[in-house]
């Protein structure tokens, strides 16, 4: 008889849909799958979680103050906890869609508050007191514990706060080190998404190396979504919803961070506008950083979209002359490959895991050399034999990272913690 898992909540509940987000959404999918009931832990009250999935209604956020007295408060008593079913009439949209893989909600108001308390103060981890469930999963580092009855696996996006600067302040570094050190701690096993990933916390934690096994996440695919994406009317209307051409501009896909080294970008395209004769056209929201590269955007040739629907953003990808991704660094690189399996040619970077996702089914390029970044746009908007190639090297690297090769791997990986 399969398990029961409960999935951390945390990154579903954020309003920016980051790549670990799909990553919980493909491994939601891949446990339904294999026959495992899920469940999701949230920050909700028990009338309302999935409404705070779809971030129609805000969690409750009570003031420091408040908060930080109910919690002592709290300290000496049992953790509550409620259960709800997923009501079979609620409207799964495209953001929701992960939900069909769930059967129900484990609600506990501002749980992730709590637990992110935990990791700011020395204090042992923060205790979930969670009855029958066989398999508690998060999908990115937590200070959480559980009942011994209980396995743990945590997944390791990457650890940037602790190696690198160009990221937001909220990410502490002192408070990352201590979530990543109660994960080794108290996890029975760590999913790395990246070879790349797993070395780069064995520099720090080298008696870590029989917790942490490389698990590289596949291409996320809606089915639904990805064959309206291949519909020609849909992609005339929303060709044309954005004045686009088909295989006429260049594109890049992502939050417009510091890391994804947007200003470089923008310059190299400048260097070139003239000789390209094409728009460089960014979707996704500003984030950190972008103070430093916002009033390019305005420039001649430069489309600026913001956050896009995710059918919106497949038709594009089909129709753009490349996908231009040259981020300084990335702990696996989802969004090169989501460009590949819609048959787009890739510039991307050849540093981090960017070469370990890609293969070679990409131009890669310096991403701290402007000229040459510079030149590799040029490459790709002349040479469309080039192109070809590497949308048919792409279609290979979609096929070893595809969803059915992920479950294939996972399932081993969660037998053996029965």
């Amino acid at each position: 008889m399969k398990r029961r898992i409960l999935f951390s909540g945390y990154d579903l509940e954020q309003k920016i849909h980051r790549g670990i987000l799909f990553y919980a959404k493909s491994i939601l999918r891949a446990t339904k799958e294999l026959g495992y009931t899920n469940y999701i832990l949230t920050s909700a009250q028990s009338s309302m979680p999935a409404k705070i999935m779809a971030n129609l209604d805000e969690p409750i956020n009570t003031p420091k103050v408040i908060f930080l007295l109910k919690y002592l408060l709290s300290l000496p008593a049992k953790k509550s906890y409620s259960q709800s079913e997923l009501d079979p009439q609620f409207a799964l949209t495209p953001r929701l869609n992960y939900l069909a893989d769930v059967a129900g909600f484990i609600n506990k108001p501002e749980v992730y508050r709590m637990i992110g308390l935990r990791s700011r103060v020395p204090l042992s981890c923060y205790y979930l007191d969670l009855p029958n469930f066989d398999l508690v999963l998060c999908t990115s580092p937590l200070s959480v514990r559980i009942p011994s009855r209980t396995r743990l696996v945590q997944v390791l996006p990457d650890i940037i706060p602790l190696i690198r600067t160009d990221h937001t302040p909220d990410d502490q570094p002192q408070v990352f080190y201590r979530r990543i050190k109660d994960m080794l701690t108290y996890s029975d096993l760590v999913l790395s998404i990246s070879e790349f990933s797993r070395q780069e916390l064995l520099h720090i934690f080298p008696d870590a190396a029989k917790k942490v096994i490389t698990l590289c996440p596949p291409v996320p695919v809606i089915p639904a979504e990805f064959e309206r994406a291949h519909q020609p009317g849909v992609e005339a209307t929303i060709l044309k919803k954005y004045g686009l051409m088909a295989q006429a501009y260049f594109l890049f896909v992502g939050v417009l961070e510091y890391r994804k080294n947007i200003k470089r970008l923008l310059d190299a395209y400048l260097r070139v506008r003239s000789q390209v004769k094409i728009p460089l056209v960014l979707a996704g929201a500003l984030g950190y950083g972008q103070e430093t590269f916002k009033s390019l955007l305005d420039q001649d040739g430069i489309k600026f979209l913001d956050y896009i629907p995710t059918l919106d953003k497949l038709v594009l990808l089909k129709n753009a002359t490349a996908f231009v991704f040259p981020s300084l660094y990335e702990g696996f690189g989802l969004p090169p490959l989501e460009a590949m399996q819609m048959g787009c040619p890739v510039l991307t970077s050849s540093v981090s895991a960017l070469p370990e996702a890609c293969g070679d089914a990409a131009l890669y390029v310096d991403p701290l050399d402007c000229g040459q970044i510079a030149e590799g746009l040029q490459t790709l908007a002349e040479n469309i034999n080039l192109r070809q190639t590497l949308v048919e090297k792409g279609y290979g690297m979609v096929r070893h990272h595809s969803f059915a090769s992920y479950t294939r791997r996972l399932a081993p990986i969660l037998d053996a913690l029965s």
